[in-house]
Order: structure tokens, then sequence, then C-alpha cells
């Protein structure tokens, strides 16, 4: 990809603030994100496409946009056989003729996109050289990318220049610190607002330099693999660190024996608890990625990690109790790559796993609400029927069995969905 879709994006967005939008970029959907909404009596969905327009198409479904527009980026035809509830452009000229048309709005995408992290170098050559810029841009996209940093444990970071280097952000007011009214006291750094910019910025240029690594890391692992672990790791902008690993010749009955240790309670009860709107794929792809995956997501995460892509950081509780680690990776690097990669599931499949795998959490006589995810009536009735068909179902519940029934569906599952993953 020759253009920086990143910049292009920018655009976008600054040219409808500018016309008057109420304007959100990028906007956080359950399969990901599109590059724009914009509200102006009407919604508009807007994203940019630089490699596989069916990932496009799903994430501007998952939203009741009155308009949806894709901006095709790319460098072949697009088969607009199935976008007939989509709009397609070839470039800005003809969005910006559309939305003139349509909304009656002035609109000018010839904007100038600053790029905070070279003014910034500029302006830290003067106190420094090139060596300790890096490592300050580095920590930088590092803090970006863990959020916030407790800094009395600042050795306990795999970044081991952060604790050196903490002073000097702090000196250029890139990054601020508080402390919570509990004991024991402790300081929480963080991002400010100058430093946030930067380390986007930054990072962003990062991504646009390792494209070619990244096309690469997507043909070594498979498009649907790494699609449905990325599915799955913008639900937490990670992935967490957990003793699942498998053996390397996974095959399906190693998946069943596997399945034996595995806690579905403790990977339902995180689906169930997310805050934000799910969708049947979205669950399905999180646990595929924590049953059969895992061991491929760590793989990929240690890569992108060695790249600067992602980092591998401790978890704290409230109290500044380690409870963990997890590997964090940014928003614009989950976004790129789900950019890149797409899967085709059976639907039907999806929903079959993503209904068995919640009645963990959910009452039978209440398995109804389940459509509010946007499962079918018809397929929850379906599936309610086949548990009374199996004998599993005792006074509106289930049987302790049912727990081992769906391992083996999901396995089952498993198999037929990542069919070139196991060994046959």
């Amino acid at each position: 990809m020759v253009v920086n879709y990143f910049e292009v994006r920018q655009k976008i967005a600054l040219a409808l603030k500018n016309s008057g939008f109420r304007v959100k970029s990028p906007f956080k959907l359950p399969l990901g994100w599109i590059d724009v909404a914009a509200f102006k009596k009407e919604s508009i969905g807007i994203d940019v496409c630089i490699a596989n327009p069916s990932s496009s198409f799903k994430r501007l479904l998952s939203y009741p946009f009155k308009h949806r527009i894709i901006v095709d980026l790319t460098d072949k035809n697009l088969d607009e056989s199935n976008a007939t509830n989509f709009i397609i452009f070839e470039g800005l000229d003809d969005l910006q003729r559309y939305i003139e048309e349509t909304f009656n709005s002035k609109v000018d995408f010839e904007i100038d996109i600053p790029k905070e992290y070279l003014e910034f170098s500029k302006y830290f050559k003067n106190y420094g050289d090139d060596v300790k810029l890096r490592g300050v841009l580095d920590a930088l996209i590092f803090m970006y990318m863990s959020k916030e940093i407790l800094e009395e444990k600042a050795d306990d970071y795999y970044f081991k220049a952060l604790k050196s280097l903490m002073p000097i952000l702090k000196e250029f007011n890139l990054v601020v610190s508080s402390s919570k009214g509990i004991k024991p006291k402790f300081h929480l750094a963080y991002l400010s607002f100058s430093g946030m910019k930067i380390a986007k910025s930054a990072l962003i240029d990062r991504i646009m330099e390792k494209e070619k690594m990244l096309e690469n890391l997507i043909s070594k692992f498979g498009e649907k693999n790494v699609y449905i672990i990325f599915t799955a790791i913008q639900r937490d902008m990670g992935l967490r660190c957990e003793d699942l690993k498998h053996k390397s010749d996974m095959s399906f009955q190693n998946l069943l024996l596997r399945m034996r240790s595995i806690n579905m309670h403790s990977i339902i009860k995180r689906i169930a608890s997310y805050r934000y709107a799910q969708t049947p794929l979205s669950i399905f792809c999180y646990i595929l990625t924590y049953v059969a995956l895992y061991d491929m997501a760590v793989e990929i995460m240690e890569l992108l990690e060695h790249s600067g892509l992602a980092s591998r950081v401790p978890v704290y509780s409230p109290y500044g109790i380690r409870l963990g680690e997890k590997y964090s990776v940014p928003a614009e690097v989950v976004d790129f790559v789900l950019k890149l990669s797409n899967a085709e599931m059976d639907e039907d499949l999806v929903n079959e796993v993503v209904v068995l795998s919640l009645l963990l959490k959910t009452r039978l006589d209440e398995i109804e609400i389940l459509q509010n995810i946007g499962i079918p009536i018809e397929k929850i009735n379906k599936i309610k029927d086949l548990l009374i068909e199996r004998g599993l179902v005792i006074e509106n519940g289930l049987k302790d069995s049912y727990e081992n029934f769906l391992k083996v569906r999901i396995a089952k599952a498993c198999e037929s969905v990542l069919y070139d993953f196991f060994k046959q």
C-alpha cells in the first residue's frame, strides 16, 4: 500500500468535523473499528479499505448506519455483487461530491496532517542526541501501549530503560502521575495529552514501516487464524498470559484431551462481564482463541513485541497487587491487521457454539435474552430442543454432564473452522 491510510482517515475525520458533523474517529464496533462515524441528522459510517473489503462490510453492518461508505485504496476492482447496502468510492474526490450533494455541506479534504513526533524530534535535538531521542520515543510508545505504569514497580516492566527515562518524560510534560487515596500509597504514571499525540504519531509511522512484516505474519499463520485471534484481542486490547499452551502437533483428539483441563466457566465469565456491545462472531473468536489458538496467539504477540508493536506488561490490582501479565496491543495495530485479514465462518455453527457456551452463565428459562446479541430466536429454540432431546435438561436447569457435552461441541467446531490448523 503506497498511501498512508491513517492520514486518509484523519483527513476524512477533520474535513467532516470542519463541515459541522459530529465525528468519532476511529469508531469502536463489536468486530473492531471503522475509520470514521459522522452524525448530522443522519448517520454515516466510513471505512477505508486497504486490502479486504469483506472485513469492511462486516464491521459496517454491525451498526445501523444510514449511509455505509467504503473508500477503496486497493488497486483492484472490488466485487460489488455483495455490496447492495454500501456505497463504494475509489478516492476522496468521489466521497467529497457525495457528501456535498447528499448533505448540502461543503467539504475540503485538502488538509495538512501534522506529524507531532517529527515536530517534537526537532525540538528535542536541542537537548539530547539521536540515541536519547530514540529512547524517549520508544518509551512513549511503550507507555501508549501499556496505558499506565505503576511507578514504584517500574523495574518489573520489560522495557528496562523506562525507569531511567521517566524523569526526562516528566521534564518535557509528556508524562503525568497521580496517586489514589488508599494504602499502601503508590503512583500511576500515564501519558499527558501532548505525550499521547506524539506517541500515537510515532506508533503510526512504525506501523507503516512494518507493513510488510505484518503482511508476512498473516501469510505465515494463515489469514483466517490471524483474523480470529485479532478479533478476540480487540475486545480487551491484549492477550491474557495464561498457562494454556498445548502440544505443537495439534489434532482433534489432542484438543479433546486438552478440553478436560480448560476452565470454560472462567472464559464465559469474562465474556458475560464485558461492558461493550458484542456479536456472536466476536464471542466465537474469543472462545476459539483461548481454546485452540492460544499458543499461536502467544507466538504472534512475541513477534509483535520484538517489532515494537506490542508489549508484555504486568497487571496490578487497584491496591498495587500484581495479578499476572498480559500482552498489550494498541488499537492502531489491531485495526491495521483486521483490515488486512478476514475469515468466513458458518453462521449456524457460530450461533450454536455461542448459545451453548453462554448457557454456563444464563438460565435455560432466560435463554431468549440471547436475541439481544443478534442470535435468531429460531436458532435459540432449536438448540433448546436439542438439549431436551439429549436428556441434558432437568427442572429448567442443566445436568452436571452438560459442560462435557459443551466441550465436545466446541472441539468439533474448532475442527470444522480450523481444518487447516489440525493435523490430519
